[in-house]
C-alpha cells in the first residue's frame, strides 16, 4: 500500500522514530520527549517509576543529544544507588535535583538536525574523525563527518555519538579513559560497516596522554584490565590515527560532563566538531600520537631475582660406574670447553695421554673440594687447617689462591 507524502507539510514525517520536516531536510526530536510524557495527576508523588518512563521515552537512536540524555542516565543511577522501590516517593534532594533537569526536557523540541551530512556538490575527499572523554561520571564518544567537494569548501557535520554511565564499582580515572576509547572504536567499526561511502582516513582524538602511551605498546606489558581492552582497541581501530587534542578542542567533553538543551541546540562545538577541523589539514593542530613519561600506570612490575642454586659437582661423578668411561668423558667436556674459550686452538682426533691425565686429575679434584669443603675453605683462608676427616687414604689437596698453589699431603692409614 503506497502512502503520499506531502513535502510542503509543515508537520514532521516519522522517520525510523525521528521526525523529519521535508521543507528544511531536517531531523526534530520526536514530540514524545516533552513535558507530555507526565501523564500522572499533579499530586502524586514523583517515583523511580515515573522517571524512568520519562526518561526511557527519550527516543536518540543516533546519539544526537548525548549530552542531554546523559543527564537523566546519571540522575536514574542515583535513584538506584539509594535503593528506592518503584513507587516510593523521592526525598526532598533528589527530587529537587530532578526537577531542575526535568525543567529543561521540554527544550529538547526546539533542537534540529540537518539530514544532509556530506558537503553540497560531489565530494572529493571523506574523512571520519572519532572524538572520546571521560569524566567521574560519564564516558563517551561521537563521530565527525568531514568532506571536501570539487571547489575545495570544507563541511564538517555530527554523524552519531553514544554515552555511557560510569560503574558504580571506583575504577581510576586512566581506565575509564581507556573505556571511552574502546566505546569509540567500537562504534568506528559499526558506523563503517554501515556507511557507503569510501572513508579515505580515519582520526581517533582524544585529551588523555596516558590513554595515547598504553595503545602505542603492547598490550602485554599491561595488567590485565588494560591489557584486555587495549588489545580490543588495537584489533578494532587498524588502520586508524590515534592522536592528542586539547580538551577545549574536544566535542565528546560535552557528554562526559553533560548539558542542558537550551546550550546544546546553539553549540557549535558539538554539531559541527572544533573550529580547526572544518579547515585545510595544514592547519590542524600539529599534535600526533604523544607518549605519557614514565611510569605509566597499570604496568607490570619487573623485578630482578637472583637466584643462586647449589649443584654438587660430585654428582657427575656418581653417573659413571667406570673409572675408564668417567675419564673418557670428562676428557671430552675439558676440550670442548678450552675449544669455547680459544675457537683458533681446536683439537680434533683421539684423547691424547695429557688430556686423559688432566680428566683424572680434574674427577680427583671434584671429588675432594666436595667431601673436604670445609678443610679446604680453612686452608685457603687461614693458611692451615685441623685434621678431621683424614683416617685412611693418602690424598692430593689442591687449591687455588691468587698467585700461589698450595699441595697438602695428608696421613695414610699407615702412618
Amino acid at each position: 500500500m503506497e502512502v503520499p507524502i506531502e513535502l510542503d507539510s509543515n508537520e514532521g514525517i516519522k522517520t525510523l522514530g525521528l521526525l523529519w520536516h521535508p521543507l528544511s531536510d531536517q531531523f526534530l526530536i520526536s514530540k514524545r520527549t516533552c513535558a507530555q510524557k507526565l501523564r500522572e495527576p499533579k499530586n502524586s508523588p514523583i517515583s523511580k517509576r515515573i522517571i524512568s518512563s520519562i526518561v526511557a521515552a527519550i527516543f536518540d537512536p543516533l546519539g544526537l543529544i548525548s549530552p542531554v540524555v546523559v543527564v537523566y542516565k546519571i540522575f536514574l543511577q542515583q535513584l538506584w544507588l539509594h535503593k528506592l522501590d518503584w513507587d516510593d516517593q523521592l526525598p526532598s534532594e533528589l527530587f529537587n535535583q530532578w526537577m531542575n533537569v526535568y525543567l529543561h526536557l521540554s527544550q529538547v523540541n526546539e533542537i534540529t538536525v540537518d539530514r544532509l551530512v556530506l558537503a553540497k556538490g560531489q565530494p572529493t575527499e571523506i574523512q571520519l574523525h572519532g572524538f572520546c572523554d571521560t569524566s567521574e561520571k560519564a564516558y563517551g564518544a561521537c563521530l565527525y563527518l568531514r568532506s571536501v567537494n570539487q571547489q575545495g569548501e570544507v563541511t564538517t557535520k555530527l554523524l552519531c555519538s553514544k554515552s555511557r554511565v560510569v560503574p558504580v564499582k571506583k575504577i581510576t580515572l586512566p581506565r575509564l579513559e581507556l573505556c571511552g576509547a574502546l566505546l569509540l572504536a567500537q562504534l568506528i567499526q559499526k558506523t563503517v560497516r554501515a556507511l557507503i561511502l569510501k572513508i579515505g582516513r580515519i582520526l581517533l582524538w582524544t585529551d588523555s596522554t596516558i590513554m595515547l602511551s598504553w595503545l602505542a605498546t603492547s598490550a602485554s606489558k599491561w595488567k590485565t584490565f588494560v591489557a584486555k581492552r587495549v588489545f580490543q582497541i588495537q584489533e578494532l581501530t587498524a588502520g586508524c590515527e590515534w592522536r592528542h587534542v586539547a580538551t577545549a578542542s574536544n566535542p565528546a567533553d560535552l557528554i562526559s560532563q553533560g548539558t542542558n538543551p537550551d546550550i546544546l541546540k546553539n553549540c557549535r562545538l558539538w554539531w559541527v566538531g572544533p573550529e580547526w577541523l572544518s579547515q585545510h589539514q595544514e592547519q590542524w593542530l600539529n599534535t600526533p600520537l604523544s607518549r605519557h613519561p614514565e611510569p605509566l600506570p597499570e604496568q607490570w612490575e619487573v623485578a630482578a631475582v637472583k637466584v643462586m642454586v647449589q649443584c654438587s659437582s660430585a654428582v657427575f661423578i656418581t653417573r659413571f660406574s667406570m673409572l675408564s668411561r668417567l675419564q673418557r668423558v670428562a676428557a671430552y667436556c675439558l676440550r670442548f670447553s678450552h675449544y669455547a674459550k680459544n675457537p683458533s686452538l681446536r683439537r680434533t682426533g683421539y684423547l691424547t695421554s695429557t688430556e686423559l691425565r688432566n680428566a683424572l686429575h680434574t674427577c680427583i679434584k671434584i671429588a675432594q673440594q666436595e667431601i673436604y669443603a670445609q678443610e679446604i675453605n680453612d686452608l685457603s683462608k687461614k693458611g692451615q687447617f685441623i685434621y678431621k676427616n683424614f683416617h685412611q687414604h693418602t690424598f692430593i689437596v689442591s687449591v687455588t689462591i691468587p698467585g700461589y698453589m698450595f699441595r697438602s699431603h695428608g696421613p695414610s692409614s699407615g702412618l
